[in-house]
């Protein structure tokens, strides 16, 4: 098993400047923010999120107990998702401090090449005559806080053991407080244009969005803004084949394009996460982009979490942190969660600890 570590100087030193136009309510939450330390959280992110690039396309299959008899030993169900293509890759995009990723390690699994960053790259192993499954295949501490890429790479040396798998990934990263809290897709905080390019109806396996409620577009161009204050957000929806690129902007920053495109339908799928923001408001803004080959590819929105100190009167509210994904083998080699006592948190589908696994 790989045994590598990829460690970088962390640095937790925020700069916050505040202008004639910052309102009173955003002063109060920067010196909550100033009097604070920041917590460390993780969040678990299935291998069927679109912050998971597998290129080239095709190359890549999503695991099925119809295929593999041992599919529901993986998790969430038996999802995963593997390639046995000589030099196909899976690029993860995530803001934080760490990530664990999380495999199988099978007799027909072979060695695969991992980087960070562009950096060195190290070298790992899945194969095992034992087989085991939702162990980690790599892991990443004490990195910048910030935006990464992470890059897996199938290296096999032989045709016997040509396969890689991802499960699922554990991303560290960091908030001012972990009291999260969920806003469905129908708060007002939603902002759908134009209006009649969202479907709320007769929506295709509905049950599969939280409460049964959920935004679908098909139309290029139709945007989906979500406002809101705080220093972290998540927002869910789901992929599948009738899913496709959509671009991600969070208030006037760089603009992020993502590829929802899987060969099953997901449901409950994060599809953009950042943390480490300042008090806010923030603005985010998720459009449909439709690729030549899929012009009618649509794009979901199930819901969004977000991190704040504070409720609408800018009073400081009290931490309850949530709970999240069965912890990992007692087994595991590497340290596990990164932080001593984080609290756990991620989509309510999950069901986690709410103490540090032993």
């Amino acid at each position: 098993m790989l045994r590598n570590k990829v460690s970088i100087s962390y640095k937790s030193k925020q700069e916050t400047i505040i202008s004639p136009a910052t309102t009173e309510v955003q002063v109060k939450l920067l010196a909550i923010q100033g009097s604070r330390r920041m917590t460390r959280v993780n969040i678990t992110v299935d291998n069927t999120s679109p912050l998971i690039a597998y290129l080239p396309w095709g190359a890549w299959i999503d695991g099925n107990s119809s295929q593999d008899k041992d599919a529901p030993k993986y998790s969430d169900g038996g999802t995963f998702t593997g390639t046995s293509k000589i030099g196909a890759s899976a690029k993860i995009t995530f803001r934080g401090t760490g990530i664990w990723i999380f495999g199988a390690m099978r007799c027909n699994h072979g060695l695969y090449n991992v980087s960070v960053d562009g950096g060195p790259v190290a070298t790992g192993s899945g194969f095992a005559d034992n087989e085991r499954f939702q162990v980690p295949l790599f892991s990443a501490q004490n990195l910048d806080f910030r935006t990464h890429d992470i890059i897996v790479t199938n290296s096999p040396l032989t045709s016997q053991e040509p396969f890689v798998d991802i499960d699922f990934l554990v991303i560290e990263t960091e908030t001012f407080t972990a009291n999260a809290a969920i806003v469905q897709d129908t708060d007002a905080a939603f902002k759908y244009t134009p209006a009649d390019a969202w479907a709320t109806s007769k929506l295709d396996n509905a049950t599969s969005f939280l409460h049964s409620s959920g935004h679908i577009t098909r139309q290029a161009g139709a945007t989906v803004s979500f406002g809101f204050m705080g220093d972290k957000v998540e927002v869910y929806g789901t992929t599948g084949p009738d899913n496709g690129p959509y671009q991600v902007q969070l208030d006037n920053g760089p603009v992020m394009v993502f590829n929802a495109t899987r060969e099953a339908f997901h449901g409950g799928v994060l599809l953009y996460q950042t943390s480490g923001l300042d008090a806010g408001p923030h603005v985010l803004r998720l459009e449909n982009l439709p690729s030549a080959s899929n012009p009618t590819s649509l794009l979901a929105i199930d819901h969004a979490i977000i991190n704040s100190l504070t409720n609408s009167e800018g009073q400081q509210e009290e931490s309850s942190p949530c709970s999240c994904l069965d912890p990992p083998p007692a087994s595991s080699p590497f340290p596990y969660p990164p932080a001593e006592n984080a609290p756990f948190e991620g989509h309510p589908k999950y069901h986690y600890p709410t103490e540090q696994p032993a």
